[in-house]
């Protein structure tokens, strides 16, 4: 998923999820949790992220449980690097955190069908994010 993102691949990101989403980011911004489609999902993305400079997601320390044939939870750390070249002393925003996805498997593949992300720091000038749009 994050890599999709990173490279702002819109088309194929919505490959990645169920067609209706859980996401949660309320805990980094003023979005309460809900269900949403997946196009709004990620329209939502390439409306903040597209005008920024550069965007790299580093995940690790990823731990998959399968529940069962069709149904498995993952979280990983998740460390996001932002910029955006502007005319102001800082042009980046570091957040870092955890992710956690619920996923299901559906015809042969495994698609994200909730996200919650949990911060856990951040570093720098989250203006950017809204400059960028």
């Amino acid at each position: 998923m994050v890599g999709l993102v990173d490279m702002r691949d819109w088309e194929q990101l919505v490959t990645v999820f169920t067609p209706t989403v859980r996401a949660d980011w309320s805990k980094l911004t003023s979005e309460p949790a809900g269900e949403v489609t997946v196009e709004a999902l990620v329209d939502g993305w390439r409306r903040t992220l597209t005008g920024l400079t550069a965007i790299q997601h580093i995940l690790g320390n990823i731990l998959v449980t399968v529940t069962s044939e069709t149904d498995a939870d993952a979280s990983a750390y998740v460390h996001a690097a932002q910029r955006l070249d502007a005319d102001f002393a800082s042009s980046l925003w570091i957040v870092a955190g955890t992710y956690d996805f619920h996923l299901v498997r559906h015809g042969g593949r495994w698609l994200i069908s909730a996200a919650t992300y949990r911060p856990a720091w951040g570093w720098g000038n989250r203006q950017i994010m809204d400059l960028a749009r």
